[in-house]
């Protein structure tokens, strides 16, 4: 079903995708020196890929808002795009955690175009990089990243309830759905921060 959305809620989808880039921005810095060449540039692939899904999902929203046609494939396109990026930084940073080379553990992924395959591996893999990164942040003493990362985890599962429970279509709805998003992403990216200002402590070289 089409969703009712106005032109400000279009705009507001936007954010979360720069507050991503941020986020992502510090924890490969944070990484730099436990991640190979190769694996910091699949890192940056699958952040690309991240954004690109998100940045359809808001232009969908925004083409409604405008002219009122339902351009549905931007919308369904986000769950391959963004399950198959979330899945390959949950892989890069498994490595991290478990002190593997990524470069050499890494296989290619299967890629199929269902969306009850993909949405799935975008849980899995938004959920396990927020726990590889709660690892990290722990074995690095990074407790306000910590805390931010747990904080995170539990909006992710809000979110996750909000819209199973709920049919997101009339426009507050999908306002508080992307402020819970933008929420969620906010905090991730403080705790990205506070991660990479812990590593820079660490070691001065990363920054």
């Amino acid at each position: 079903m089409q969703p009712d959305v106005s032109l400000g809620v279009a705009l507001y989808d936007y954010a979360p995708n720069i507050v991503f880039f941020f986020g992502i921005y510090w924890i490969i810095k944070s990484l730099k020196n436990e991640l190979s060449k190769s694996s910091t540039y699949l890192m940056v692939f699958a952040s690309a890929l991240i954004i690109i899904a998100g940045i359809l999902k808001a232009t969908w929203k925004l083409i409604i808002a405008l002219s009122g046609s339902d351009v549905r494939i931007l919308s369904d396109i986000m769950f391959p795009i963004m399950g198959i990026g979330f899945f390959i930084i949950f892989i890069v940073l498994l490595m991290v955690v478990i002190r593997k080379n990524p470069e050499k553990s890494f296989k290619p992924l299967a890629i199929a175009s269902s969306k009850k395959i993909f949405l799935p591996l975008m849980i899995i893999g938004g959920m396990g990089t927020s726990i590889c990164l709660l690892i990290i942040s722990w074995r690095k003493k990074a407790r306000p990243a910590f805390v931010l990362f747990i904080i995170e985890m539990i909006m992710t599962l809000a979110l996750g309830f909000v819209g199973k429970k709920f049919e997101v279509v009339t426009n507050f709805g999908v306002f508080l759905e992307e402020t819970l998003n933008l929420s969620s992403r906010t905090v991730w990216m403080l705790g990205c921060y506070y991660l990479y200002k812990k590593s820079s402590e660490l070691n001065p070289l990363i920054k």
